[in-house]
């Protein structure tokens, strides 16, 4: 075990080094990071989206970021007769990997870029942004949100996870101090966790013509939203 700890650690300390980001998906840390991500995700997440009315039959879905397909797959086993679901990311090779980890998500999982969402066609109920805005900065999910109205029906919805900075002076003080120690160990994206708070995000969803209407605590600093299209 202590071998694999040395190995593994150092697989994944070069943070500023992009060509990290697919090898450190492979180790131990992560790995685990990820079940237990997972866990939160079943466990607080999917009761919270069910009590909220977002599965609903003959809707459309997207998950933008889906990666390697750990989320998609539990909105997948709670998706209602008749309605649709994809994912999309902008790595072929997480694709690759999600594809072989879920066989039942292969034909519903593409490329695609959420600055983008070229890859979509016609308008969707629902668009999942599920721990993905949390690497861009505030222009970039300004950005996201404002093409993501222009793929959205009329009352449409947005549910954002997010791990949000604290607001108050003293929690964020400590969330940022272990944000570097916690990146060394868990994360695979040298950019993970933009410093926005969630009042910051409700502002620039605000601006952008969405309004938050259901908010739940996903485990630590991470909220998740449910945010409505004004129409």
């Amino acid at each position: 075990m202590k071998n694999r700890y040395k190995q593994n650690y150092s697989e994944i300390k070069g943070l500023g080094n992009s060509n990290l980001y697919l090898r450190r998906s492979e180790s131990f840390f992560y790995r685990k990071n990820l079940e237990f991500r997972k866990y939160l995700f079943s466990r607080n997440v999917i009761p919270r989206f069910v009590e909220w009315g977002i599965f609903q039959p003959n809707i459309r879905m997207v998950e933008i970021g889906c990666g390697h397909g750990d989320k998609l797959h539990l909105i997948f086993q709670n998706a209602k007769e008749g309605s649709t679901l994809i994912g999309l990311d902008v790595s072929s090779e997480m694709l690759i990997k999600g594809k072989a980890k879920y066989p039942d998500l292969a034909n519903i999982m593409f490329q695609g870029d959420a600055f983008k969402l070229d890859k979509l066609v016609g308008k969707y109920n629902v668009l999942f942004y599920l721990q993905i805005l949390q690497h861009f900065t505030k222009d970039q999910v300004k950005k996201c949100l404002t093409i993501a109205k222009a793929y959205l029906k009329s009352n449409g919805k947005i549910v954002v996870m997010n791990t949000f900075v604290p607001e108050k002076p003293l929690s964020r003080k400590i969330f940022l101090a272990l944000k570097f120690l916690y990146a060394k160990l868990f994360t695979m994206n040298p950019d993970e966790y933009r410093n926005l708070t969630e009042s910051e995000f409700v502002k620039i969803a605000d601006g952008v013509g969405f309004r938050l209407t259901k908010r739940t605590s996903a485990g630590f600093t991470i909220r998740a939203l449910l945010l409505n299209l004004i129409d």
